[in-house]
């Protein structure tokens, strides 16, 4: 047989509220693999959704997972602090991976996984699952061509928004099983060497919100050349300035008493504007759209048509075929590295601005 046309054959690690409807409903779906292992340190759950969806075995823990044999690839989704050591782990084992973003914490932690995936061949997929998004898709490519073509004139300056409210969107797993007393999986801490303790835990939560909203930035305009600005005293309004070779950007995070979640991208060029709007994470009906005028008169809608795949089925999908053909993922832990980096520059001028 073809490896190509071979199923793969995934081990899941974790099968709560996100594991369940974010991924695992989701591969189930792919004609491409099958759900073949799960480990979940809870038995009344792990023995529920093994048999909901269809898993042919179940672990007591990881380390069992990767001695399978028949397991291609894992897709391990627990929580933040437990993230990377379980990463680490997988990495380790050859196994290849697909984790929830943040890749990790700090620079640091981040090496350490990089580097494991290095010596054992693994890919390492992140789930920014806003660049698998059909509309992000058909935004990047709209906005690569005004680029290119130089259609609407140089860029002149971008802009960022996140105001949080409601990403869930009523979602519900397919199985619940009120279980909550589990062993303690082995954690990192949440933030780098640098930051102060009493606040690590809002740099924790800078990270995961936000680390979308910059990766998507990252993803249309590069890698910036620096951080200008950063006033992050205030959860609810947030503001930072950043560079790209000149072109400066606004990035404004925070909580509006809106239960909408609002989010996305303002560009300006010398003869137009292009704009970027994101759904909620959890919205499975809706993807992103995008505008785009010129000072002529020329106006450009994308169109939300229905039957569009959800962003997080687009890269179950994604991972599946990254795996059968060895190709370079989309979202790479290579690229997510880079989120943590930029991260860090902002906090630290932010630290700065503190002590003025």
């Amino acid at each position: 047989m073809n490896p190509r046309e071979k199923k793969v054959k995934l081990g899941f690690v974790g099968a709560g509220f996100v594991g369940q409807i974010a991924h695992i409903a989701n591969f189930r779906d792919v004609q491409t693999c099958e759900l073949h292992a799960l480990s979940e340190l809870r038995p009344e759950l792990a023995t529920a959704v093994a048999r909901h969806y269809g898993f042919q075995k179940t672990y007591a823990s990881t380390q069992e997972l990767l001695e399978d044999p028949l397991v291609d690839a894992v897709v391990a989704i627990t929580r933040r602090p437990h993230t990377g050591p379980t990463a680490l782990e997988i990495l380790q084992s050859g196994k290849h991976l697909l984790t929830e973003k943040p890749l990790c914490h700090s620079v640091a932690q981040a090496e350490s996984l990089l580097a494991a995936a290095q010596t054992s061949g693994a890919i390492h997929s992140v789930g920014y699952m806003r660049r698998h998004d059909a509309g992000v898709a058909k935004a990047h490519a709209k906005f690569r061509d005004l680029i290119a073509s130089n259609d609407l004139g140089p860029l002149l300056s971008a802009k960022a928004y996140c105001w949080g409210g409601d990403s869930y969107q009523g979602s519900r797993p397919e199985v619940a099983v009120e279980e909550y007393a589990y062993p303690e999986l082995k954690s990192w801490p949440l933030s780098p060497d640098f930051m102060p303790a009493d606040l690590a835990m809002d740099y924790a939560n800078f990270v995961n919100v936000y680390c979308h909203t910059l990766n998507l930035l990252r993803f249309f305009l590069g890698e910036p050349t620096q951080v200008v600005r950063a006033n992050l005293r205030n959860p609810k309004e947030q503001e930072i300035s950043l560079e790209f070779e000149r072109i400066p950007a606004q990035l404004n995070f925070g909580v509006r008493p809106s239960t909408d979640w609002q989010e996305g991208f303002e560009f300006e060029f010398a003869k137009g504007s292009f704009a970027l709007s994101l759904p909620p994470a959890f919205a499975k009906t809706r993807i992103a759209t995008y505008q785009w005028s010129g000072r002529n008169g020329e106006v450009e809608k994308s169109s939300p048509a229905g039957g569009e795949k959800w962003a997080f089925r687009r890269q179950a999908e994604a991972f599946v075929d990254d795996v059968r053909t060895k190709k370079f993922p989309l979202a790479s832990a290579e690229d997510a590295i880079e989120d943590l980096r930029l991260i860090e520059k902002i906090w630290m001028v932010h630290l700065k601005e503190l002590t003025l």
